[in-house]
């Protein structure tokens, strides 16, 4: 009586007497299927026919129960955390070849930590207006958009005495794009009304 191994391909001989009354499991040496194995039903015990393997039902069920909460798990991630491990780079790499395959969308990519700021000027050129001057890169691996910034203006003794954040609409044109592509440099240049205190210096950020 011959045994296939349906995994491997691999043909054992196994004796008929022994597939009667062994209660042994055997197992292929090369890829743990049970051969010949006698299928318990109750009491009785049914020999399995010489094109037929069998595997162990415990087996199979827990490794379809591992990959069901597998699966399971993935689509809590995608649903609860989507939108923070999208503005993780790491992550958001994988997350791209992911959404690539079923036509997803990931939520814009924002992270200020990859601009950097190259240059920064404020000035006044007449007695209408200062001119606002600034030079950022995306230093990122991904586009983002233009980022707000917050501009403070301090007197002469170092108090802030005004504030105020612009958005990319306050300091961008409809010529430029709405995105910064990685490695990406820019120039902004804003004219600031002038105040009624006089500017002894300034800060800026963007957030």
């Amino acid at each position: 009586m011959l045994t296939q191994c349906l995994q491997c391909k691999k043909t054992y001989s196994a004796e008929i007497n022994v597939l009667c009354y062994s209660r042994q499991e055997r197992l292929c040496p090369h890829c743990e299927e049970m051969l010949g194995k006698l299928k318990h039903l109750g009491r009785d015990f049914v020999v399995l026919n010489q094109q037929n393997t069998y595997r162990k039902p415990g087996i199979l069920r827990w490794r379809l129960g591992v990959v069901f909460c597998l699966l399971l798990l993935l689509a809590q991630m995608y649903i609860f955390e989507k939108d923070r491990l999208s503005q993780k780079p790491s992550s958001r790499l994988w997350l791209t070849e992911i959404c690539q395959r079923f036509n997803c969308h990931l939520p814009i990519y924002k992270n200020r930590d990859d601009f950097e700021v190259m240059y920064g000027n404020f000035q006044q050129t007449n007695d209408q207006y200062y001119i606002f001057q600034a030079v950022i890169s995306n230093q990122g691996k991904f586009k983002q958009r233009y980022p707000n910034i917050k501009l403070n203006l301090h007197s002469f003794s170092g108090e802030s005495f005004a504030s105020r954040i612009f958005i990319p609409e306050n300091y961008t044109t409809s010529i430029q794009k709405e995105f910064i592509n990685p490695s990406k440099t820019v120039e902004i240049s804003m004219k600031i009304a002038v105040p009624k205190q006089k500017v002894g210096g300034y800060t800026f950020e963007l957030i």
